[in-house]
């Protein structure tokens, strides 16, 4: 035995392809072979020249033992690579010596050919140029690109059949019309395109030589270039053909070979296409399933709803992010757990769930209170929907809204309608009052025109006026609050009406120890505002810091006017009124601006309400700042604009 130089493309096969072409080539091989699996040491084929050699039938031969059919090979004495002569048992008649090369198609010599050599039958090339080309077809399945995949296809079929001359055609559009796809450098004669007339005569394996009547412009180009043959397989069958396989040769094979390898190699290539517009088909699917799958997370992750996926058996697949805040559970901790055991809440959430595995959706079980992780219950609207294929039950969906802000809201509404009736009323029966008052502070006062004085009467009689006088301030402050503020709205140098609001308090200032400071920039610009209206506001808010400072006996009152463009919409005007006095309790702050709060003895809660009032009437705001040592009032109005109100 010696060594051939054939493992230069070993480990081309790979144990795991599949074996149908290798068996398919070499049933049309003309030389006696046999395909080894060495592992079991058994003989997996033998085409028909080993058969006729020897007399045995193909099931006589397969799956036997090597040992059995070749009698001078003893255990795994059989390697890659070898050139050496092996006794052959035959049927009837003796054994007979050949001499024969063997070849391993994979790395770990799993599968093994072996070629007999017979004097009288001539090789089809080299061997290993036609196993290198065989086993190229194999591994065409991985190749990404069908331009890569279609020259690779072309260039192991060149070496399968040892011919130069090849080119793949391939159906282009509806029309079964082929179109050249790829050739080798010596088939451009061969057309570009193949009519639909032509396709008659080129359906399965054909095979054309010189004097044969010419049929197509295949043919007739092969005859032009002086082939010897032209051989085309259709890539399937129409009306579905894929494409055809198309080689010819100056030197002609034997036929029956020629059609066997132009089968195996057809296979392969339709194979190879089919498979990769499957998977392309696949890949199509695939990327759609998770278009549609990103898109269903998306519109879960971006619902402000919280919404459950449960399982038929009841048990929790998974939770978007709205239901993982509201219930205050990460998905991941309670998948697979019993959907009652996270959905704390009424019974009839667990009937609705029951009537949804039969298939029957409960659209609307109310409002309802559920209960979060923590223990905090809050009011929720349940919605519970079966997901159905036919009949088949795939999941249940279980919507939750939080209703917390829309009972918030409810509740807002009802004391709004309360304040409007209240208000209503108390309108009515201010200006009822109004008039009893009026009517006992005259007669007070015509009874202390006729008391003496001195009397001691008197002072009751003051002190009963100044109630009157009171109640009837406080009648006319309700009556204020009570009616429809409509400013007239017109531009106002807010500089010039402010100045003049403070001289006439110039003398309450100076007998209370209080110091003005009065400071407005130079580039204001007009108000758009009711003076009447914002007369009430500034002379409120004066008149507050004033008393505030009564408490420290003195101190400075700051005015400061200055442009505002926090909003981008429009400008604003700013006015600042400060005051040194003690500043406003904590507990009274957020209510500032609430009716009948007030930190004066004899106030009546309603003045600040009503600047507030009429602050925003006129598109403005109010805010306050305190701190001890002082408190301090903003107040916004937007500057006047032509057109805008």
């Amino acid at each position: 035995m010696k060594q051939s130089n054939t493992n230069l493309w070993q480990g081309l096969f790979s144990e795991q392809q599949d074996l149908g072409l290798v068996v398919r080539a070499l049933a049309a091989f003309a030389q006696p072979v046999l395909l080894i699996e060495t592992n079991r040491q058994e003989i997996v084929f033998a085409n028909a020249p080993f058969l006729e050699l020897t007399a045995f039938s193909f099931d006589e031969v397969v799956r036997r033992k090597v040992g059995d059919v070749l009698l001078n090979v003893s255990g795994d004495g059989l390697r890659g690579g070898m050139v050496t002569r092996l006794s052959v048992q035959r049927r009837m008649r003796m054994a007979i010596e050949l001499d024969c090369e063997t070849y391993a198609l994979d790395f770990k010599e799993q599968w093994l050919l072996v070629v007999f050599n017979l004097v009288n039958i001539p090789m089809q090339g080299p061997v290993e140029q036609w196993l290198r080309g065989l086993l190229g077809l194999e591994h065409l399945y991985d190749v990404e690109k069908e331009e890569d995949f279609l020259r690779l296809a072309l260039d192991s079929v060149q070496q399968l059949l040892d011919t130069e001359v090849a080119c793949i055609y391939l159906v282009e559009g509806e029309l079964p019309v082929f179109h050249k796809a790829v050739s080798s450098s010596r088939a451009a004669f061969f057309p570009g395109m193949i009519s639909s007339t032509d396709l008659m005569y080129l359906s399965g394996s054909v095979v054309w030589t010189p004097g044969r009547r010419v049929m197509n412009e295949i043919h007739r180009a092969g005859r032009l270039a002086d082939l010897e043959y032209v051989a085309s397989r259709s890539l399937g069958d129409l009306p579905d053909s894929l494409g055809l396989l198309v080689v010819g040769g100056f030197v002609k094979p034997s036929n029956d070979w020629l059609k066997g390898m132009l089968e195996v190699c057809g296979l392969a290539v339709l194979n190879g296409l089919r498979r990769r517009r499957d998977r392309q088909i696949l890949q199509n699917q695939i990327e759609a399933e998770r278009l549609k799958q990103r898109l269903n997370e998306q519109v879960l992750g971006s619902m402000s709803e919280g919404v459950l996926i449960v399982s038929p058996e009841l048990r929790i697949i998974s939770l978007n992010p709205a239901a993982e805040w509201l219930l205050g559970y990460a998905s991941d901790e309670v998948v697979q757990q019993r959907v009652e055991n996270i959905l704390i809440g009424p019974d009839r959430i667990v009937a609705a769930l029951e009537m949804a595995c039969r298939g029957v959706p409960t659209h609307n079980l109310g409002n309802g209170v559920l209960h979060r992780r923590n223990g905090v219950a809050f009011p929720a609207r349940i919605e519970v929907v079966p997901v159905l294929n036919g009949q088949e039950l795939l999941a249940i969906l279980v919507f939750i809204s939080d209703q917390s802000e829309q009972e918030q809201n409810r509740q807002h509404s009802q004391q709004l309608e309360h304040r409007a009736v209240l208000g209503e009323f108390t309108a009515v029966f201010a200006h009822e009052v109004r008039n009893p008052i009026n009517n006992i502070s005259t007669g007070l006062q015509l009874l202390a025109s006729r008391l003496p004085s001195g009397d001691a009467n008197m002072n009751v009689v003051n002190r009963m006026m100044g109630d009157c006088l009171r109640l009837s301030h406080l009648m006319e402050s309700v009556l204020s609050f009570s009616r429809s503020i409509n400013p007239t709205i017109e531009p106002m140098d807010l500089r010039l009406f402010l100045q003049r609001l403070v001289d006439r308090w110039r003398p309450a200032m100076a007998r209370n120890n209080v110091e003005l400071v009065f400071q407005a920039d130079e580039d204001l610009l007009p108000a758009a505002g009711d003076v009447r209206l914002l007369e009430q506001v500034f002379t409120n808010l004066i008149s507050n810091a004033i008393d505030a400072m009564k408490i420290t006996q003195g101190g400075t009152l700051g005015v400061r006017l200055q442009m505002s463009h926090q909003t981008a919409q429009r400008a604003q005007v700013k006015v600042s009124v400060s005051d040194s006095g003690p500043g406003i309790p904590a507990d009274v702050l957020p209510h500032l601006f609430e009716p009948f709060v007030t930190t004066k003895p004899q106030g009546t809660g309603l003045g600040l309400s009503i600047c507030k009032r009429i602050v925003t009437a006129h598109e403005g705001t109010i805010t306050t700042q305190t701190f001890p040592g002082g408190t301090i009032f903003c107040v916004e109005l937007p500057v006047y604009e032509d057109g805008k109100k």
